[in-house]
This record gives C-alpha cells, structure tokens and sequence, in this order.
C-alpha cells in the first residue's frame, strides 16, 4: 500500500489520540515505512501537527444562525465535541501559539463572523474571540482531572450549605462560563 499524506496525517493523529505525542520516527514505525519516506511529504514535525490540525478543524460543523449569540454557543458546543474525540492534540496545539495560528483560521471563521456581526470593533473580536477559545481549552485541560458532579454532590456534607445547593442548581457545565463571557461582549455593543 502507498504512503500518502492523508495515510500519514491519520497515524499521526492515530498516535497523538492515545498517546498524547508523536515523534517523526514513531510515526514512520507506525507506518511501517523508513522515517525519511514521511520527509518526503511534510518537510518537519511542525508541518504534520499543522495537517492532523486543519484536518481535525475540517470536521468542525457548526450551523449558521443569524443571532451572534446563538452562533458564539453553537461554536462553543461543536468546538468542544470535536475537541473531546481529539484532546492530546488540541492540548498541544493550546500551547504552541505559532501552529495554533496557523491551524486554526477555517476553524475560528465563523466565531469571527458572528462577533462581527454583533458590531464589536475589530480590536474587540480579536480580543473576544481569544477569550472565548482560551476559556473553552481552559475547560477542556480541566476535563481529565474533573471528580464527577456526583462524586461531588456525594462528599459535599450540610456543613457546605452553599456548595451544596451551586452543585445541586448549576453543576459543572461549560455553559455557564460561556453565557457569562457572552455577557460581557454585550457591554462592549
């Protein structure tokens, strides 16, 4: 079977999915081929995390909505589901602010789209639309380690009235972090 980049850019995700990184080498084993072949077609590491990337944002599906706020939610909630079926790569991406850049403009186009919409100036998109994708990776580092809610409602005893009744009323949900930044847009309208 012939190497392709699509072939490559799956086992790379492949790797990065359960193990959290890849090296060139690794990724060559995986594909059973001379870590030179891979070379061939992606000049450096850099340049495969930028592929599984825009390959990983190609899936993101988000509908389009004429209230801005409805759009920045449906965002936010397609974002985090994709992200979920790919977090070692969306972590490391988080991290790297170069290759997010480059990875990243189909896949915030839309979140663009919609604050523009809603008249911010284009200072306070730029600005809006990083704290809204900064929040949702700060959710999504929060994740693995997260006791469950019931876990939680469980330990929490009568001496932690005021915990008990915010975990029974709200949980742990990236909705609600996400309506208070939509709050905070709309002061700048």
């Amino acid at each position: 079977m012939a190497l392709t980049q699509e072939k490559i850019i799956l086992a790379a995700l492949a790797l990065i999915d359960t193990t959290g990184k890849f090296s060139m080498r690794k990724l060559a084993a995986s594909l059973a081929v001379d870590p030179m072949a891979v070379y061939y077609y992606f000049p450096n590491k850099e340049a495969v995390m930028v592929a599984m990337m825009q390959t990983v944002y190609q899936q993101l599906s988000v509908p389009q909505v004429d209230d801005w706020r409805d759009q920045v939610r449906l965002f936010a909630q397609a974002y985090l589901e994709l992200a979920s079926y790919h977090a070692n790569l969306i972590f490391q991406v988080a991290s790297d602010v170069d290759l997010a850049a480059h990875a990243s403009l189909d896949a915030n186009e839309v979140l663009f789209a919609a604050l523009s919409r809603a008249g911010l100036t284009s200072e306070n998109v730029i600005n809006a639309v990083g704290v809204i994708v900064d929040y949702l990776h700060g959710y999504l580092l929060g994740q693995p380690n997260q006791t469950d809610h019931h876990t939680i409602l469980q330990l929490i005893d009568d001496a932690h009235p005021v915990q008990k009744r915010v975990y029974t009323e709200v949980g742990n949900q990236p909705v609600f972090g996400l309506e208070i930044i939509i709050k905070g847009i709309e002061t700048l309208m």
